[in-house]
Order: C-alpha cells, then sequence, then structure tokens
C-alpha cells in the first residue's frame, strides 16, 4: 500500500512523466561544459570521411569472418559531437522509459485507491 501512494505522489508532482528529461539534458551538458560544444565542419567532415575509409576497409574482412554481406548502411557513418550524443541517448532512454511510464499510469489508474483495495 506504501508503494502505491508513493508511487501516486511521484506521478502527481512529475504529471506521467517519471523522470524530467530536459533536467537531465542540462545536468549533462553542463558536466561536459565548452568540451561537449559543437564539431567544425571541417573536423566533422574529416571524421566521417576516416570512418567512411575504415568501414570499407573492414567490410570485407568482417563479411568474411562472419560469413555473410553486410548492410550498406555502414558506409554512411555519422559523427556527432558530445552533446548530439547526449540527445540522442536521452531520445532512446525517453522512449524506453516512456513505456514504464505508460505502464505505471495505466496500472495506478485502472486500481482503486489503497483504502478501497485494502478492504476488498
Amino acid at each position: 500500500m506504501g508503494a502505491t501512494v508513493v508511487q501516486r505522489e511521484l506521478l502527481r508532482r512529475a504529471g506521467t512523466r517519471l523522470i524530467d528529461w530536459e533536467a537531465v539534458r542540462q545536468i549533462a551538458r553542463r558536466r561536459l561544459g565548452a568540451a561537449g560544444a559543437g564539431l567544425t565542419a571541417a573536423e566533422r567532415s574529416a571524421a566521417e570521411a576516416f570512418y567512411r575509409a575504415e568501414l570499407l576497409r573492414i567490410e570485407p574482412i568482417v563479411a568474411e569472418a562472419i560469413g555473410a554481406e553486410l548492410p550498406r548502411a555502414l558506409e554512411t557513418p555519422a559523427v556527432v559531437d558530445r552533446f548530439e550524443w547526449i540527445d540522442l541517448n536521452l531520445a532512446t532512454f525517453e522512449q524506453l522509459f516512456g513505456r514504464v511510464e505508460r505502464i505505471i499510469s495505466e496500472s495506478t489508474a485502472s486500481s482503486p485507491p489503497p483504502p478501497r483495495r485494502a478492504a476488498a
């Protein structure tokens, strides 16, 4: 019963969100400071060219080792800076935790309040 009360209070305070994703983003960016700032166009271009060349070099080696052709998407690397990496990871985790939030919200909405359930 206590866990249900705590769960409802957390949801009441956060709305339907268990995690304040914008606060997490701000904390992560603040921790990185200037080190997370964007790449220049030249740095990004050079990194993409490097990774593309390396992927093309190792693709046949890996394909031979596993005995299967690899997907063409490997030839298109995406280079991101630290801030972009944070945003991409937070988007992934927000989707994953969104499912948990929906399950908790649905179970909380469909269950009677603790005293009624305890008396039943």
